[in-house]
C-alpha cells in the first residue's frame, strides 16, 4: 500500500561511540511527544503503544508500528541488526486499522457471461462482520481490491462503514474483470481457478 505520512519519519537506531558521547551534552534528550499524530491518506495511525519521540527537534516513529499499520510483515534480524519488511503473503491480507476490526470475512466468487457470450466475467464479493469499538467522527471507507498472483490490482470497490460503536454484518460487491478461461469451462471449475489465480485485499480509510 502506498501512502504519504505528513510528518518526518525516521528510525532512531544508534550505538553510542566516544565521539557521539562527546556531542551528546549539546543535544536534547529523547522525549515522548503524544501530541504529534501520524496519518496515512487521512487515516489516523494509532501510536498509543509506541508514541512519537522528539529528539533534537525531529520526530521519530517506531518502524515496526508504522510498517504493521501499512500492512507489511516485519521481521527483526538481531544477528545482522536488520529489519526485513515485506508485503504480507497471507492469502487474504487485511490492512491493520484501529477504527474497525474485522470479525470474519467470507469471499464469494461471482461469475457472469458477457452479453455476447464470448467471454467470462468474474469478481470477488465479500460477506463480512466488523466491530466499531468507539464512535468515530466520520464513516470509515472500506476499499476492496482484487489482485492477481503478481499482486497487481485489477479492480477495486468501495463502501462506507458505520461510524457508531457496535458490531455489524455487511457485504460488498466487487467489480468484475474479464477472465482468461474458456466460456465452455464448468462453473465449479472456474470458481476453483479463480480462487487459485485471484485474491483480495482490504483497506480502510
Amino acid at each position: 500500500m502506498k501512502g504519504k505520512i505528513p510528518v518526518i519519519l525516521a528510525l532512531l537506531v544508534s550505538m553510542a561511540s566516544p565521539a557521539a558521547a562527546a556531542t551528546a551534552v549539546t543535544s536534547t534528550a529523547p522525549a515522548p511527544a503524544p501530541n504529534i499524530t501520524v496519518e496515512e491518506e487521512g487515516r489516523l495511525i494509532d501510536t498509543t503503544s509506541s508514541p512519537v519521540i522528539m529528539h533534537n527537534n525531529q520526530p521519530y516513529v517506531s518502524l515496526q508500528l508504522l510498517a504493521l499499520s501499512l500492512g507489511y510483515d516485519v521481521k527483526w534480524d538481531a544477528k545482522n541488526a536488520t529489519y526485513h519488511l515485506s508485503v504480507t503473503n497471507a492469502k487474504y491480507p487485511l490492512i491493520l486499522n484501529e477504527s474497525a476490526q474485522f470479525v470474519s470475512v467470507e469471499p464469494k466468487y461471482s461469475i457472469l457471461t458477457s452479453l455476447d457470450s464470448s467471454r467470462l466475467l468474474g469478481g470477488i464479493n465479500l460477506d463480512f462482520v466488523y466491530v466499531i469499538e468507539k464512535d468515530l467522527p466520520r464513516e470509515p471507507v472500506l476499499v476492496v481490491e482484487m489482485l492477481n498472483k503478481d499482486q497487481t490490482v485489477l479492480a477495486s470497490s468501495t463502501k462506507l462503514l458505520k461510524k457508531t460503536q457496535g458490531t455489524y454484518k455487511d457485504f460488498i460487491l466487487g467489480d468484475s474483470i474479464r477472465l482468461p478461461y474458456s466460456v465452455q469451462t464448468d462453473r465449479e471449475q472456474v470458481t476453483k481457478l479463480m480462487a487459485d489465480d485471484y485474491t483480495y485485499r482490504i483497506k480502510i480509510k
